[in-house]
């Protein structure tokens, strides 16, 4: 419902009142602030909008607003405001809405208070507001999974594809979950760890966990494949053309949890680490060796010149476009 002042009800702007006087008039400038939270990309999502690609921490979009060929419309999802290059006009959500949907203020008002009830079908999206890594990981304890199914949304596949990853090989290995973050709504990507939890990633840089630790594919060998993270686990995969090693295959999830592999390793274990190429990746391989563990260190190897796996296989892509 409206949050009235004194009992009176909007005008319309049809009326002699303009719609910023009955904006100051007739709602409450923290109620309308309220609503203007409701995330673009979900309202987006309502009239069949999905984003085309993503640049730095913006969505870009066709326009909703103008024919173009070309995507020029941009989301900045946690600042929750758009920019339409190919109009010219920008703003909030409520703007967006009266510019779509060629309604008046308090229509706009109407339209996102029915959409946040629920009554049209309006979820929020992964990019509600954007956490960062920090946020994420230190306030993991208050991650909740909604639900877990096979990976069909399209912002998730587009994510998948521009990582140099198929879909075929993901599906194996990867899953949509849906949480809620903070009284907030997402989607992400999960890969299952031995922590019982998910390793959760999305197109808006989002990085967090719903429980910690590595995830084994123990294979009882005395060769260990060591991974960093599960994008760069799948990059090897697709890099080899196969959908499984042959060999024990680790994913730390972070090099913090390099301690809880040693349970996989023995004086005979050979290690092909496949760590990034970076201080965390060789204070990681450093430990192993410290440990009197013989470590190959295929990073140094394979991709010298790229920081990771994922890294490399896309510049891999690239060249032979």
């Amino acid at each position: 419902m409206f949050q009235k002042i004194g009992g009176i009800l909007p005008k319309r702007i049809g009326s002699t009142i303009s719609p910023l006087k009955e904006k100051e008039m007739f709602y409450s400038k923290s109620y309308i602030n309220s609503l203007k939270q409701l995330p673009i990309v979900s309202y987006l999502q309502t009239i069949g909008k999905e984003p085309h690609s993503t640049i730095q921490h913006q969505l870009v979009y066709f326009s909703p607003l103008t024919e173009e060929k070309t995507p020029s419309f941009f989301v900045e999802p946690k600042k929750n405001v758009f920019h339409d290059f190919a109009s010219g006009q920008k703003g909030d959500i409520i703007r967006l809405i009266r510019l779509i949907e060629q309604i008046p203020f308090s229509d706009a008002v109407s339209r996102l208070e029915s959409l946040k009830s629920g009554n049209t079908g309006f979820s929020f999206s992964f990019s509600g507001v954007r956490l960062s890594g920090k946020d994420s990981l230190t306030k993991e304890s208050k991650i909740q999974i909604v639900s877990v199914k096979p990976v069909t949304h399209s912002a998730l596949i587009r994510y998948i594809q521009q990582r140099g990853i198929s879909i075929e090989l993901a599906n194996i290995y990867l899953k949509e979950v849906h949480f809620i973050n903070q009284d907030k709504a997402y989607f992400a990507l999960g890969f299952a760890n031995n922590g019982g939890g998910y390793e959760l990633r999305n197109p808006l840089d989002y990085k967090g966990k719903t429980a910690n630790g590595i995830t084994v594919f123990d294979k009882q060998t005395d060769t260990v494949n060591l991974f960093e993270g599960f994008f760069d686990f799948l990059s090897a995969l697709q890099y080899y053309n196969t959908t499984s090693f042959k060999n024990t295959s680790i994913v730390l999830n972070t090099t913090n949890n390099i301690t809880l592999s040693y349970a996989y390793f023995n004086a005979n274990t050979i290690i092909n680490s496949f760590l990034d190429n970076d201080k965390g990746g060789q204070n990681a391989v450093n430990q192993l060796i410290n440990k009197q563990y013989q470590v190959i260190n295929q990073s140094e190897i394979i991709y010298p010149n790229s920081k990771d796996f994922n890294d490399y296989l896309l510049g891999k892509r690239k060249s032979s476009v």
